[in-house]
């Protein structure tokens, strides 16, 4: 007779193999998850999520606005105590985005038809990212030229041109401050396409590796200046992997409790407004309230339990647009 502590870890192992043999996902594949989950009321189960990027790019506009670079407080002095308190819950916004990135990349490789080719994968990324990319580095560009006084004033490090347009690291700040986060994210994409390029069962073997050879690079590059090794060991990498995480306990299916969970982490999220967010190595703790606030709101609405207006889908869509040109903007 298998002892009941034989069968949990039999279980567990059969959960990971059904999701590691489980075939990638469609375009269609949220609205397909949340049919076989019985959501057949809610087509599109994707509001919850794009109402998350939607809440993340705000977020950064915050920052931007109030932060003590930003353009309104140095130059206009508006409202700097309000704006500041903006600034300091906006910080947290990238750090959604990064959790919403390693869940989305995950979904759409582990269900549907067929997996996707690293080639395949890396060409969908770079279309996605770079032409909006590069028509508003452009015109930070044409600013710099005629006045580099104006453009990241803050930095100690003139912009490198070439690194700001390819999303590469740089001892400074690129040309639109926002594409630091691009650097992190065409990182993820690299790693996430030789993951697949290993095949679906080393996916999740790949990404242990990761998470480990992250640290060990940063117990012996503790302090470096080289840009590369910063950001190839820096720990705003594992909200990739809590993303991830996340991603497989959907569709592991095997979630409870989804608004305990939401509650949960609008409670957490709520204690870092007041006491402050991490850095270094707390991002990583920091990164959970953010994760179970995605985890809860995906999972109650792949269960038509609740759904952001519809507005917020695409509140969504334009969010990328909204955190590449409100730089600009502002």
């Amino acid at each position: 007779m298998i002892s009941a502590s034989k069968w949990r870890q039999l279980k567990s192992w059969s959960t990971l193999s059904s999701l590691l043999t489980r075939p990638p996902m469609t375009r269609g594949s949220f609205e397909n998850l949340a049919r076989t989950r019985g959501c057949q009321k809610n087509p599109r189960p994707l509001i919850n999520l794009q109402a998350l990027r939607a809440i993340a790019a705000l977020l950064v506009v915050f920052v931007h606005l109030g932060d003590p670079h930003g353009f309104e407080v140095r130059y206009l002095h508006v409202a700097k105590a309000m704006l500041s308190g903006l600034a300091n819950i906006g910080h947290s916004g990238v750090d959604l985005f990064f959790v919403i990135s390693g869940f989305i990349m995950t979904m759409t490789t582990f269900g549907g038809p067929k997996l996707p080719s690293s080639g395949t994968f890396l060409v969908a990324r770079v279309v996605r990212i770079y032409p909006m990319y590069w028509i508003m580095t452009a015109l930070v560009l044409v600013v710099y030229l005629y006045r580099p006084g104006v453009v990241n004033s803050h930095s100690a490090f003139p912009p490198n041109i070439p690194a700001s347009f390819l999303a590469l690291p740089q001892a400074g700040d690129p040309l639109l401050l926002v594409g630091w986060s691009l650097v992190y994210e065409m990182y993820f994409y690299t790693i996430f396409a030789v993951a697949l390029a290993f095949g679906k069962r080393s996916l999740v073997p790949v990404f242990v590796f990761w998470a480990a050879a992250m640290i060990v690079l940063k117990l012996i590059f503790a302090s470096t200046d080289n840009p590369w090794l910063y950001v190839v060991s820096n720990p705003l990498c594992y909200e990739f992997l809590v993303g991830i995480g996340v991603a497989l306990l959907v569709l592991s299916k095997n979630v409870r409790a989804p608004a305990l969970c939401l509650a949960l982490g609008c409670l957490g999220y709520a204690g870092e407004c007041l006491f402050g967010f991490g850095t270094g190595w707390m991002t990583v703790v920091g990164a959970v309230p953010l994760a179970l606030i995605v985890l809860g709101l995906v999972e109650l609405e792949l269960r038509a339990e609740f759904v952001f207006p519809t507005i917020f889908r695409h509140l969504g869509d334009a969010s990328y647009s909204l955190y590449l040109s409100h730089i600009p903007i502002l």
